[in-house]
């Protein structure tokens, strides 16, 4: 999974206004395989919560910011949506047969650029749907925002998203950031 956070703790004001001029409520997009929605209410959805609460495994969180990884004894998915959609627009990715297999969150900061972080299900990894999830959602802001940039962090360790991005496009910036992060960028203007 790719990370969004750069140290702030939540949406700033400019950030909130950007999303919400830039993005219609209950923002999504379909891919081959995927469909990618904003549900209304995340916390308040005791379905949503516990699906949420299926895919949300150790080793699916290990590369999150600390404050968003899972503990081996488990978690309170709960708490854990309130957290994340708390800085970022959070979106389920379904399958074509309706199942979770994972989501994407999408944080639009105080410059010209959006910042987004995705996590799968282990039960999907290794097929192609990151990459397609990333495309997808690259496709859908070139086409549908003015946003010119588009960049995912990722930790270094994790091989397997820092391919992903690599595929859907993305290069690497310079430098690394202090919790040991790198980030990549996708200029939205060139197809």
């Amino acid at each position: 999974m790719g990370y969004w956070r750069t140290g702030r703790s939540d949406l700033s004001a400019a950030g909130l206004r950007l999303m919400s001029s830039v993005l219609p409520k209950g923002f999504g997009f379909e891919t081959r395989r995927l469909r990618v929605a904003t549900p209304s209410d995340w916390c308040g959805n005791t379905a949503l919560v516990c699906e949420t609460a299926r895919i949300l495994s150790p080793a699916v969180t290990a590369f999150l910011p600390p404050d968003l990884q899972v503990l081996p004894e488990g978690c309170d998915a709960g708490a854990w949506l309130a957290a994340a959609t708390a800085d970022a627009m959070v979106m389920s990715v379904r399958g074509q047969d309706g199942a979770l297999f994972g989501l994407v969150l999408l944080h639009f900061g105080d410059g010209p650029q959006a910042m987004f972080g995705y996590l799968l299900a282990e039960a999907v990894w290794g097929r192609g749907y990151g990459t397609e999830l990333i495309r997808g959602l690259a496709d859908t802001l070139r086409q549908r925002t003015t946003i010119p940039t588009l960049v995912g962090g990722v930790d270094p360790a994790n091989a397997a998203s820092v391919r992903v991005l690599q595929k859907a496009g993305f290069a690497q910036r310079p430098g690394q950031e202090p919790g040991g992060g790198v980030f990549f960028a996708l200029d939205l203007r060139v197809e």
